[in-house]
């Protein structure tokens, strides 16, 4: 939705009151949801939440909004997704990178231990890829 890429909350707020698919893939693949978090745009995610969009509906490459949000350091975001039941152990199916792989990758501290400190955070999860094979998020971090 181009309202949320732009930041117009009002006519946001609008279409989704008209019923406008919040989950539907914009052109470079992502949900509103993923471009909102990935940008901090605290209005949005919570008038797209709000509206019933699905925290764990992910982009065509697999990452979902929480990816995007703790790549980019963003922890309001992450702490509304996780209030919305985002999956802070949802792992790409190429690479088994999770949201707190990417925060730790990114030196995103504030975002690491709001992910750390869920329950159902997996903090011995491992990566596939080649380049980190084996390698904990811990490990990504360089601790």
């Amino acid at each position: 939705m181009i309202a949320t890429l732009m930041g117009h909350h009002e006519a946001l707020g609008a279409l989704l009151e008209g019923k406008a698919d919040g989950n539907a893939l914009c052109d470079g693949g992502w949900t509103p949801l993923g471009w909102a978090a990935g940008e901090n745009d605290l209005e949005a995610v919570r008038l797209l939440l709000a509206a019933k969009a699905l925290p764990d509906k992910a982009a065509s490459g697999g990452h979902t909004a929480l990816f995007k949000a703790a790549s980019g350091g963003h922890d309001g975001a992450v702490q509304d997704l996780l209030l919305a039941k985002a999956n802070p152990d949802a792992a790409t199916a190429l690479t088994g990178d999770t949201p707190l792989m990417l925060a730790a990758q990114k030196n995103h501290p504030r975002v690491i231990a709001l992910l750390a400190e869920r329950a159902e955070c997996d903090l011995k999860a491992r990566t596939i890829t080649c380049t980190t094979r084996g390698s904990t998020w811990l490990k990504a971090a360089g601790m």
